[in-house]
């Protein structure tokens, strides 16, 4: 897979031409977005804890390999650290992009995950978020911002049960002067004055 330091070098070209697609009006606007996905499997501590880190590390290939298999061949995935994915997707729409984690979760679930001889059940919770966040700001967040909210809510996915895929989009209310602040800073009120809203998912 690419690595950490490659998604930092790539990123800002692959979202400037997508606020520049915004900012002209490009004619396909709706499927122009990015989607970026933060994954990251269940309990991995428990593995290398039962069955040894060379367990680990096998889950880890065979995951990675799951995924590449329900990704399309435009989508990009990285080893982000740890037991952690970033999966970048592009031509993105806020309607379809729900679809791709929970084939993914599904994928992860499904599939049977063999270390000598003994089965080890692996589930993945996914939190995702879209560039450009804001319609009418479309330059408002760089990728590191992107990244804190696709981490922000793939930490409400742990906190809601894991194995899930949580969304955080653009709420009805971001016109407030504070939106892009507050919502970087402090989800649960963002939440409460409607500036984000969640997409939530799980089986």
């Amino acid at each position: 897979l690419f690595n950490r330091r490659f998604f930092e070098e790539e990123i800002p070209g692959e979202l400037a031409s997508t606020r520049r697609a915004f900012i002209d009006g490009a004619s396909d606007r709706i499927n122009s977005s990015v989607a970026l996905f933060m994954l990251d499997l269940d309990h991995f501590k428990r593995i290398n804890d039962s069955w040894g880190h060379d367990a680990g590390d096998h889950v880890l290939r065979e995951v990675s390999r799951t995924i590449a298999e329900v990704i399309r061949a435009s989508d990009t995935l990285f080893r982000w650290g740890g037991e952690e994915f970033l999966l970048l997707a592009r031509n993105a729409n806020p309607e379809s992009t729900p679809v791709l984690p929970e084939k993914i979760r599904m994928a992860v679930e499904d599939h049977v995950f063999v270390w000598e001889g003994e089965k080890i059940p692996i589930t993945v919770s996914i939190g995702w978020v879209l560039y450009p966040f804001f319609s009418r700001q479309p330059g408002q967040y760089g990728w590191e911002e992107l990244v804190h909210l696709a981490d922000q809510a793939l930490y409400l996915a742990k906190a809601r049960g894991r194995n899930c895929s949580i969304g955080i989009v653009e709420g009805e209310e971001t016109a407030h002067p504070k939106s892009s602040t507050v919502i970087l800073e402090d989800i649960d009120r963002a939440l409460e004055l409607g500036l984000i809203r969640l997409t939530w998912n799980r089986n």
